[in-house]
């Protein structure tokens, strides 16, 4: 599990027995964050294990961080012995943050992230490499939003083909719908 210390440094702990207990905080600051990066946090949204193609094992967690160059960005954590050490992908800027990260049924993975770019819908950005590097920032115009954080998943099933699921509130504050419902 990845977590921060005052939005600053970054700390690695495990556990190998269930979440009974934990094993003393490490400290990961130097492979996960840049510094030029004032503010950092893990999450909000919860790592995935990548379980198909050349990066299956891959642990990936969503970031995000700000820094003077661009303002907000997005980014991955990512390792590939289980925890033991940790790496950065490339940033994805500018204007987003709050992400969710999700693999698709080929294997790619979808950045799904908090967008400030006024669209009034979800930033997304792919990765064909286990989240090393980001496809430029798309917008969704189908997941409609107020700048709030989201939560995307995927499911699979034989009936949905290992489709994504996207989920959010369903009562948003203002105006977030097409219809100008709030209804989502």
């Amino acid at each position: 599990m990845l977590m921060c210390r005052d939005n600053d440094k970054v700390f690695a702990t495990s556990s190998a027995d269930d979440g009974i207990t934990w094993s003393g905080a490490v400290e990961i600051t130097s492979s996960t964050k840049r510094k030029d990066w004032s503010w950092y946090a893990t999450g909000p949204g919860s790592g995935i294990q990548l379980q198909r193609g050349k990066y299956k094992g891959r642990l990936v967690i969503p970031s995000d961080h700000r820094c003077s160059e661009y303002g907000m960005g997005s980014h991955a954590v990512y390792s590939d012995d289980h925890g033991t050490t940790w790496k950065m992908g490339a940033a994805i800027k500018p204007g987003v943050n709050e992400c969710q990260v999700v693999e698709l049924a080929d294997g790619a993975l979808m950045m799904n992230m908090r967008s400030y770019h006024r669209k009034g819908c979800r930033a997304v950005s792919i990765s064909k490499d286990g989240g090393e590097t980001w496809s430029g920032i798309s917008h969704a115009t189908d997941l409609p939003e107020p700048v709030c954080q989201a939560s995307i998943m995927r499911y699979s099933t034989a009936r949905t083909r290992g489709r994504t699921a996207s989920f959010s509130r369903t009562r948003l504050g203002g105006a977030s719908s097409p219809d100008g419902s709030n209804e989502l």
